[in-house]
């Protein structure tokens, strides 16, 4: 029962993101693509994946609670606390780091997915989308 809910709940985020990503106003009509399109078509996936989920249910056993799902919880929250202060790369470098040594990477592989995952999303949304991803507070400082 606990999985239908938090289906609804996801279903209910999915449709309030589409919403308000369809309502988004861009202030630049010249792009092509712009920073619109990422939140309807998150919205979109996240609103027809829960309902699937809703719908269809699952059979499995119920999930066994760890403490490593606290730290990964926990790790999201210390993502957010440090993205405007870090900047998109810094703060995703160590998140991802900090979540493959978590879930059994070693050091150099943590550190190298930690990097990769950050370039590879930094090129998608600033060179691809054109989306401008913040640079991080810690820079300005020292001017």
């Amino acid at each position: 029962m606990s999985e239908r809910l938090f289906s609804l709940l996801l279903l209910i985020l999915g449709i309030v993101t589409l919403f308000f990503g369809i309502q988004f106003d861009v202030k630049f009509p010249n792009e092509p693509v712009g920073p619109r399109p990422f939140p309807v078509i998150a919205g979109s996936i996240l609103a027809s994946m829960a309902l699937v989920n809703f719908i269809k249910g699952s059979y499995h056993r119920p999930y066994q609670y760890t403490p490593a799902l606290l730290y990964l919880i926990l790790l999201v929250f210390l993502y957010y606390a440090l993205f405007q202060l870090l900047g998109f790369m810094l703060s995703t470098t160590f998140v991802v780091y900090l979540i493959a040594r978590l879930t059994g990477g070693n050091w150099m592989q943590s550190l190298l997915t930690g990097l990769l995952i950050a370039i590879i999303f930094y090129s998608l949304f600033h060179f691809l989308l054109g989306v401008p991803l913040p640079f991080g507070k810690i820079y300005s400082l020292g001017m």
